[in-house]
């Protein structure tokens, strides 16, 4: 098992090694954001000044992109088996989760807000990072369904709306101080794939108890990270909501939100129930760190061609391959829970999340004035991990009690939501 693992992360390692891995690339080219050697737009830096700094903000950002998602490795695989040994039921497992995305639809709106008007992000994600980390210090001392569900409620939520507003702090330094933002996000994926698979070999040898210890560790590494990260400061804004609403106002975004959010919102069973399932179908937490890590490899393997993918199949191409993907993807992973299966169902991670990925940065980028970017980016986030998540989640809370695996098969008709509505308004999105 170590061996097989071993190959796949040594492959995707060598392809990052050859394709620059920078899914972003294209969109800010195309938003005039790209980097000359002189320095960054707007700024004028001496060369000298420029490379120090890029080279400080790479190592910081890829420290602080590690620490982040090195969490996430824990909070997806292996937190459901917490919840699990704290005696709650499926149901249960499945609400308590549900209930961060509920939270997100008001945390991510509000942050992003607080730091459009500042101009600051840094000071926004410190009191996330730390409001998070009091969270799961929290749930040292929580027992019983109703205290777990208002403490993770509070802290899932914090967690996730984290990751938007570090992304755009990146982007931040992209235009200010050149960071390459794929090589730096790169270490996110990296750490997801190795935490992930060395805490599931760890608590497969120890048992479920040092989950908690192992996301409080993460999480205070997590603000550790975060206050290494430069002050990066932007033009304030003061009409953050008119922003939003005049996004929204765009019928074509519009469309092309909902079938992106569609597909990203069809993986609530796999992250709420896959663990459980898998579980309880005798593989051990080794085994599913390594499902879990697949998804990621491939996920990089894509960003390594997203440029040449963009410019060939353009928006509804990649949206098609999302749509086709999540529906096989949904529909197998129902049908069986052989390892030697789900490792290539699991492949499927690179269509359903990386090709849907791709399109919409490549699509805000290219379709929307720089000055609406973020609001779009805010508003497809709280769709996609908001409303049509906990909505997703909901349907998957009541196929999966009853028919466990089969409630991938749920999932799958949101795909083809998705796809029903991209046909009918197909080249929409393309130019």
């Amino acid at each position: 098992m170590y061996h097989r693992f071993t190959t796949l992360f040594t492959a995707a390692f060598i392809i990052r090694s050859i394709w620059p891995y920078n899914p972003a690339e294209p969109a800010l080219k195309d938003c005039g954001l790209a980097v000359t050697a002189s320095g960054s737009k707007g700024l004028d830096y001496p060369e000298t000044v420029l490379t120090k700094l890029r080279n400080r903000d790479q190592l910081i950002f890829g420290l602080y992109y590690a620490a982040l998602f090195s969490g996430v490795a824990i909070v997806l695989p292996h937190f459901p088996r917490w919840l699990e040994a704290e005696g709650l039921g499926a149901e249960q497992v499945g609400i308590v989760l549900t209930a961060a995305f509920v939270g997100k639809v008001f945390f991510g709106p509000l942050f992003s807000t607080f730091a459009d008007m500042s101009g600051t992000r840094k000071v926004w994600l410190i009191l996330l990072c730390s409001g998070y980390l009091l969270a799961v210090a929290a749930l040292h001392f929580s027992a019983g369904f109703a205290v777990i569900f208002i403490v993770w409620a509070i802290g899932g939520s914090l967690l996730t709306t984290q990751i938007p507003l570090s992304d755009s702090m990146s982007v931040l330094a992209v235009k200010q101080r050149g960071l390459d933002y794929g090589s730096a996000r790169l270490w996110g994926s990296i750490s997801f794939i190795l935490v992930s698979m060395a805490t599931g070999y760890f608590f497969s040898l120890f048992g479920d108890v040092y989950i908690l210890p192992a996301l409080t560790l993460f999480a205070v590494v997590a603000v550790l990270a975060t206050a290494l990260l430069p002050n990066l400061k932007s033009r304030r804004g003061h009409r953050a909501s008119l922003s939003l609403l005049t996004a929204l106002g765009i019928a074509d975004f519009r469309v092309f939100v909902v079938i992106a959010a569609l597909v990203m919102a069809s993986h609530a069973t796999l992250y709420g129930f896959a663990t459980i399932h898998w579980s309880a179908a005798g593989l051990n937490e080794f085994e599913i760190g390594l499902l879990w890590a697949v998804g990621v490899i491939v996920e990089v393997i894509l960003f390594a061609y997203g440029t040449r993918l963009l410019r060939r199949l353009d928006i509804s191409g990649l949206l098609t391959i999302a749509v086709v993907g999540g529906t096989l993807r949904w529909l197998a992973l129902g049908m069986t829970t052989d390892l030697w299966w789900l490792v290539p169902i699991q492949a499927l991670h690179a269509c359903t999340f990386a090709a849907t990925h791709l399109a919409v940065v490549g699509y805000i980028a290219r379709s929307l004035p720089d000055h609406l970017g973020a609001s779009a980016q805010g508003i497809y986030d709280v769709l996609a991990n908001g409303v049509f998540f906990v909505v997703a989640m909901g349907l998957a809370l009541l196929v999966f009690p009853d028919y466990q695996g089969r409630a991938f098969w749920a999932m799958a008709l949101l795909t083809l939501t998705a796809g029903i509505i991209l046909v009918c308004n197909r080249g929409r999105f393309n130019g």
